[in-house]
């Protein structure tokens, strides 16, 4: 008998992953575990200040501190040191370890894959990653076990012939505790890495994308190039996407753009997020953003600079573009359809119910991401464990969701959908990557076929 088997569409998450190592550490631990850094000289005078003041007082909130190329050895000591403390730690304590896929494209391209991994019947979309395949990565894949399933979901989604390999080694160690101070190392995460080094041009990378798209046999007719967590460089991002523009796949071609800081720390460059925005993002299909993001665009490009105090319920819908506009916090989610999503929805069941579809797929998306890191099987979380979650939710952040979304007695502007929070219990350590978790439901729910 044969099968017939739905026609999927295709999500590409792209451009870079790292390996993140989080150690779950006794809060009154990290100070001393500071101090041996500093007495072992491990990272650069800047970042040792900065440990030498957590040693002195304490954690007392969250400390990222950025690592240059020539502290990626240190890195290495200092993980190292943290699985097997040498000098000991006065009160030893136990540490536990927790190694997984990070960078928001890599987190999107996991989720994505599990919502509809197993059932070639499903209305889900293929995800899979297409893009730079790291050295830190492979260490990772080859150290799993060739028995665990895992090691099979690593394979199918970041295949070799889809990515393009490095020598680099982007990661980042945490500690956390009631605070968390991470250690990120960045080198080997931008889009530079993609560019054929001869002629400068992305033609290998949308190479490797096209025969991806082509082995798709059973692909519907929409490809989604989704750029979670924003592109590293306004010139190099609006380059890849004029040239994947130019280039003719065998489906329609559509952008999701996941938005990242617009700040490095207090620092706020306008100029940027206008060319940003000007360059990449209002080419948008569909666009997600957390609150600030939002309020960053609206201030740029609606308000020329001047921030305007309005609900961001309204923000949402004057940021001038016609995609489909997500706004997403811990309180839940809005969002903007637009003038037309049916220019990129061709599921059966948006077709019925458009208004229906799009409800329900910001609830499943809002709702995942909740589930995903409220549970220690958020790896593993499947279509069916979301909705079995999302049914049983017994209460919602109504009203915390109004005061982030609407002012005082504000009512929601019409044609918006609004999907509160479920109210869960999540330790603070797991909202690491809730953005990504959030845009990977959103993209595959949105794309069902």
């Amino acid at each position: 008998m044969t099968m017939n088997l739905v026609k999927k569409n295709l999500v590409l998450s792209q451009p870079q992953l790292t390996i993140d190592h989080t150690f779950m550490v006794p809060t009154d631990a990290i100070p001393e575990i500071c101090s041996v850094f500093v007495k072992q000289r491990y990272f650069s005078e800047d970042n040792r200040k900065d440990l030498m003041s957590i040693s002195d007082s304490g954690l007392q909130r969250d400390v990222k501190l950025e690592l240059d190329a020539s502290e990626i050895d240190d890195l290495g000591k200092a993980l190292n040191y943290v699985r097997h403390p040498d000098p000991p730690l006065k009160e030893p304590a136990q540490m536990k370890e927790l190694t997984q896929i990070g960078g928001n494209p890599g987190i999107f391209a996991l989720r994505g894959y599990y919502l509809g991994a197993g059932d070639p019947n499903s209305s889900l979309p293929i995800v899979r990653y297409a893009g730079l395949l790291p050295q830190s990565y492979r260490d990772y894949e080859s150290g799993i076990d060739t028995n665990d399933p895992f090691h099979e979901v690593l394979l199918e989604v970041f295949r070799e012939d889809s990515c393009a390999s490095i020598d680099e080694k982007p990661m980042s160690m945490s500690l956390e505790g009631k605070f968390k101070v991470i250690f990120p190392y960045r080198t080997g995460r931008t889009l530079g890495y993609l560019k054929d080094a001869k002629d400068k041009t992305f033609t290998a990378h949308l190479g490797r994308m096209r025969r991806l798209i082509s082995k798709r046999k059973h692909a519907g007719q929409n490809v989604l190039f989704a750029f979670p967590g924003g592109l590293d460089s306004v010139e190099d991002g609006a380059q890849l996407l004029n040239e994947i523009e130019k280039t003719e796949f065998p489906a329609n071609r559509l952008f999701f753009f996941g938005c990242s800081s617009f700040r490095e720390g207090t620092q706020w460059n306008q100029d940027e997020t206008k060319q940003i925005w000007e360059s990449m993002l209002e080419r948008a299909d569909i666009l997600s953003m957390n609150e600030t993001e939002l309020s960053d665009l609206h201030t740029v490009v609606v308000g020329n600079g001047t921030f305007q105090d309005k609900a961001l319920s309204y923000k949402l819908m004057e940021l001038p573009t016609e995609a489909i506009k997500v706004c997403h916090s811990s309180a839940g989610s809005l969002m903007d359809p637009g003038p037309d999503p049916g220019r990129f929805l061709n599921a059966e069941a948006f077709k019925t119910d458009p208004s229906g579809f799009l409800e329900q797929s910001l609830w499943l998306a809002t709702d995942g991401a909740a589930y995903g890191i409220a549970s220690q099987f958020g790896n593993h979380a499947t279509e069916a464990a979301v909705r079995i979650f999302s049914i049983r939710v017994g209460s919602r952040n109504a009203d915390t969701f109004k005061a982030v979304f609407l002012n005082v007695l504000e009512t929601m502007p019409p044609g918006l959908i609004a999907v509160p929070a479920p109210l869960v219990a999540r330790p603070m350590s797991a909202l690491t990557g809730i953005g990504a978790r959030f845009d990977a439901l959103l993209a595959a729910f949105l794309m069902r076929s």
